[in-house]
């Protein structure tokens, strides 16, 4: 792997803590490859899913700086205590415009839930992010092109204000474009 691709999300989700989740292109195939959300968690909360659980769908654009921050959070059958959120970066190392790109095309987005290395549950949803997305894209492209760390930093800056995974989950609840 060279130093601009991402790293396997697999291998990443698999060493990541309890109440994590990451975005990343997942296949059987390098043919089949599609952007979609892996979610670290115990198996306690794992077992309380239903065989077809209720996701709720959240994401906000926050624009701290000129940085374009999309948050796209996922919550569980109403449990405050399954929600999680992901970062987007359309201006990420190695392309985050391919990502963006997925979900504006794809009818419907995979969950992957593991605990540990393993994969115990995966759900398809209907992709509601599609035309929230696709205007997010036409944002972030008027902006000027930010760097990793510039996008570091500003969410750091974010958490400041909304500290706790509830209080981004109301937020981004909300309409329109959302300033520092």
């Amino acid at each position: 792997m060279n130093s601009k691709e991402m790293a396997d999300p697999v291998s990443m989700i698999a060493m990541a803590p309890a109440g994590k989740a990451i975005y990343g292109r997942v296949g059987e195939s390098a043919d089949s490859l599609r952007t979609s959300i892996l979610i670290q968690e115990e198996m306690k909360y794992i077992k309380g899913l239903r065989t077809n659980p209720i996701v709720e769908i959240r994401s906000g654009l926050f624009d701290y700086s000129g940085i374009g921050l999309v948050a796209v959070m996922f919550k569980f059958n109403h449990d405050d205590d399954m929600i999680y959120e992901t970062w987007w970066n359309y201006y990420q190392t190695g392309g985050g415009e391919k990502y963006f790109t997925d979900i504006c095309q794809s009818p419907d987005l995979d969950l992957h839930i593991f605990c540990g290395q393993e994969k115990v549950k995966s759900v398809r949803i209907y992709n509601s992010l599609k035309e929230p997305f696709m205007q997010k894209v036409v944002y972030l492209k008027s902006r000027k092109e930010w760097s990793m760390a510039d996008f570091d930093r500003e969410r750091e800056n974010l958490y400041r204000k909304y500290p706790t995974v509830k209080e981004l989950w109301d937020i981004c609840g909300t309409e329109g474009i959302i300033r520092n």
